[in-house]
């Protein structure tokens, strides 16, 4: 099987997710988040959709002793994940969740060892950073700082021009 790949890396507000989305609802991808086993976590704990991957991720949350639930899974993916369990964790889960499916979109690529396990199926990494970008502020925790080694990079104007820029390059690769 032919599997293709793709991870979308950048600032959180620059457009990942929206470029995710328009790969699977118009090139038949499947979104598998690195990310997709904490959020499944804090749903566990008791944490709303909006909590967790919505409007109020920046909320000081009481389940969460007063951390928002951005730093509890920042916590919980880095402080605990990598550096208390195994620093590949989230990838090899990952990799688990993604086996067997042909068309795959990570919206979520923030570190070097998750860049290396998409491009060890062959994938590529796709920059998306928001035209006039500007660091979101209370956003320094090491998982929203960048500097990875990306294949691609697109800006976003915050208009169609992204989603246009991202189907030609599916259409470029796919006659490549």
């Amino acid at each position: 099987m032919n599997q293709i790949v793709i991870g979308f890396a950048g600032r959180a507000g620059a457009g990942k997710t929206t470029a995710a989305l328009h790969l699977v609802e118009h090139h038949d991808f499947e979104r598998v988040r690195f990310a997709g086993p904490l959020k499944a976590m804090m749903r566990a704990l008791g944490c709303t959709e909006e909590e967790v991957d919505g409007a109020l991720k920046e909320t000081p949350c009481a389940l969460l002793g007063g951390r928002t639930p951005r730093q509890a899974m920042q916590w919980l993916g880095t402080e605990w994940g990598r550096d208390m369990i195994a620093p590949d964790l989230w990838t090899r889960a990952w990799e688990h969740a993604v086996a067997g499916k042909p068309r795959v979109v990570a919206d979520d690529v923030r570190f070097p060892n998750e860049v290396a396990a998409i491009r060890r199926l062959g994938g590529r990494v796709i920059r998306i950073v928001a035209a006039g970008d500007e660091p979101c502020p209370g956003l320094d925790h090491i998982s929203e700082r960048g500097g990875i080694a990306c294949d691609a990079e697109l800006i976003n104007t915050m208009d169609e021009q992204l989603l246009g820029d991202l189907t030609r390059l599916m259409e470029a690769n796919a006659n490549a």
